[in-house]
């Protein structure tokens, strides 16, 4: 049978009983209820402690078991990014071999096209011939326009505009013909051929002042097409 303590009232001669309208401020155990009290203070603390280390290895599991799963996850990720990758450099890989393969088809086409347009016109050997006729060279004029405020200046500059039969069959592309065209004039050979230096695809003269333009003139008259 558990012990009931005594509530006393500490006063200046010691403790004493409570009055009836009076609570108590202490209370007396007996010497068998204090140790009683103390086993089971001490045991509700050891199992306290027994929980909080409890608590800390599960938080500790959790936690360790988390970062692996993360872990694994982002090995999985890098695993799908190396092989998206290697998938899309061997892609790349094949489309430019493709494309090049293309190119040279495209090329040996454009090659055939220009020989069987050549035996048209009766041009033998090539290599002793451009590939291209002059049909007519005229002179002209080079209307170059400049914004001034609201108003646009005119200047006339002369120049000569010829005319050329080209080594490509009517039956292409004039898109691609005119690409043809400007590579073989400024980038295979055939303007320094002709002695003239070609001005930067789709430069267009009206961009320049007419200053400028009157230099242009002045240092490569006779020397330059556009």
């Amino acid at each position: 049978m558990r012990a009931i303590p005594t509530e006393v009232v500490k006063s200046a001669l010691g403790y004493r009983q409570c009055r009836p309208d009076e609570n108590h401020t202490h209370v007396i155990y007996t010497v068998a209820e204090a140790k009683k009290t103390d086993a089971a203070t001490q045991q509700l603390e050891r199992d306290m402690a027994i929980l909080k280390a409890e608590s800390s290895k599960a938080v500790s599991n959790a936690r360790q078991s988390a970062e692996r799963y993360v872990q694994a996850e982002h090995e999985k990720i890098n695993a799908k990014m190396e092989v998206a990758e290697k998938d899309r450099d061997e892609k790349l890989a094949e489309a430019a071999d493709r494309i090049s393969q293309l190119e040279n088809i495209n090329r040996n086409l454009i090659r055939v096209a220009k020989e069987r347009a050549n035996a048209k016109r009766g041009i033998h050997p090539k290599k002793l011939h451009c590939e291209y006729i002059l049909q007519s060279c005229d002179e002209a004029v080079f209307f170059h326009k400049e914004k001034r405020g609201k108003r646009t200046i005119v200047t006339e500059f002369p120049c000569w505009r010829s005319r050329f039969q080209t080594p490509y069959e009517s039956q292409m592309d004039i898109d691609s013909v005119r690409d043809l065209v400007d590579d073989d004039f400024r980038e295979n050979g055939l303007g320094i051929a002709l002695g003239t230096t070609f001005f930067k695809k789709g430069m267009d003269l009206n961009q320049y002042g007419v200053a400028a333009i009157q230099k242009i003139w002045a240092e490569n008259e006779g020397e330059f097409c556009f």
